[in-house]
């Protein structure tokens, strides 16, 4: 066991003021709990075991936030850990690395043993709220049930803490950053939310509960199969409904960075066609030109609202979305067919957006696949995503592909579908 230079009584007490603390909170919350639900109270229609359900749940979250706030700013516990142990460069120590420690056992025992004592003394009343207890149950038996309960959950509790706190004080070394276990704004406000806001919030969590549980009833009783079914089929709707604003509002955010970009190296711009129909349609052909000088780039935007729909493209103006449904090695494969295709006679460029997961160029005929990056030649165009396409017109490289172009007659090596890049 590692020494501390401190001595044992130090510990003894600093434990002991902790856990009266502890359970200062638990019974001003308890107090306010049954001042709000008692029978001249606020409310009373409430069960009185679904009051003590709740707050036995809100005494363990009591438990959680003030064992956290003990052990994890105990300057001196962290100082010997830290100086004792030689397994710093790994995440998880051993087991006596973590709790074989005077300053651990002496804080620890004073906690679990005040809390548990108060459980016989009727500190923990919404245990023995969440049972039914026999005429033949004496005053004692009643009590020593909470006793038991609360040492090994209390036990549990403070195990868990010294261990996230370990691995907290760890990685505080690790970043160089250990003097932030001391930060008095952030003990004071993790005080403040503990002391304070708990017993304000927690005693309503009945109600919150109470309330959920009535609407949920309600609900259970008022719906039949074709109402439910209507839910299920607006859920969808609306679900499908935010994908498609928030891909019209990306591209939207696109076209105002191309406009922009644009403008700063001094290219003309034609007007964009078809800037969203072509997210739904089959016909890709949201379009424009770009022109400075005696260059000239007809460019093409083309996308799945999905970002996980894999993108293949066959030919210079045709390609295919593969949706699969099923699991990774039994699945059922679709092919959604598009067109394509880009007007003028300039440089091809493809602006594919939004970027899908996958994208990848397709030989039918030999049945090959290649995968597609940034800059890459497919067939006639030079494919960019949207930040790649942003970067190619500011360093002034748009178009210079960085393959040569495909064609049938060119057999690829089969390859894993790929991100482009």
């Amino acid at each position: 066991m590692i020494n501390s230079n401190k001595p044992v009584w130090v510990y003894l007490t600093k434990g002991t003021v902790f856990a009266l603390a502890t359970l200062g909170v638990k019974l001003l919350t308890s107090l306010s709990c049954l001042t709000i639900y008692s029978q001249d109270g606020i409310v009373s229609d409430i069960p009185n075991f679904a009051i003590s359900i709740v707050m036995f749940i809100s005494s363990l979250l009591i438990y959680n936030s003030a064992f956290s706030l003990i052990f994890s700013f105990d300057r001196d516990s962290c100082d010997e850990y830290l100086a004792a142990s030689d397994e710093m460069d790994k995440s998880t120590p051993a087991f006596t690395r973590l709790y074989n420690y005077k300053s651990f056992i002496a804080t620890a025992a004073p906690i679990i043993a005040v809390l548990s004592i108060a459980a016989i003394l009727g500190a923990s009343w919404e245990i023995m709220g969440m049972f039914h207890f026999g005429d033949g149950k004496s005053a004692y038996s009643k009590g020593f049930i909470p006793f038991l309960l609360n040492i090994v959950l209390i036990s549990a509790f403070v195990l868990y803490e010294r261990y996230e706190a370990v691995r907290y004080w760890k990685m505080l070394k690790r970043s160089g950053n250990l003097e932030e276990t001391s930060s008095k704004a952030k003990i004071i406000f993790r005080v403040i939310f503990v002391v304070i806001v708990y017993p304000l919030l927690l005693p309503y969590l009945p109600m919150i509960a109470f309330v959920f549980i009535s609407f949920i009833s309600t609900l259970a009783v008022l719906l039949t199969a074709p109402v439910l079914a209507l839910i299920f089929v607006a859920i969808i709707l609306v679900i499908v409904a935010i994908m498609i604003l928030a891909r019209i509002r990306s591209r939207k955010k696109l076209f105002v960075r191309i406009k922009t970009i644009a403008r700063e190296h001094r290219y003309e711009i034609s007007e964009i066609t078809n800037p969203y129909a072509s997210l739904f349609s089959r016909k890709k052909s949201c379009t424009f030109t770009m022109k400075r000088g005696r260059y000239t780039f007809d460019c093409l935007i083309i996308g799945h609202i999905r970002r996980s729909v894999p993108i293949c493209f066959t030919s210079d103006h045709e390609g295919y979305y593969r949706h699969r449904i099923g699991t990774r090695k039994h699945n059922i494969t679709m092919e959604k067919h598009f067109e394509y295709s880009a007007p003028g006679n300039g440089k091809k460029i493809m602006i594919i957006h939004p970027t899908p997961k996958y994208a990848y160029l397709c030989d039918p005929q030999f049945k090959k696949e290649k995968r597609v990056y940034n800059a890459d030649c497919v067939w006639s165009f030079v494919a960019y995503e949207d930040e790649a396409f942003i970067g190619a017109v500011d360093r002034d490289c748009l178009g210079r592909s960085t393959s040569v172009p495909e064609s049938t007659e060119v057999q690829v090596p089969i390859r894993k579908i790929g991100r482009l890049h």
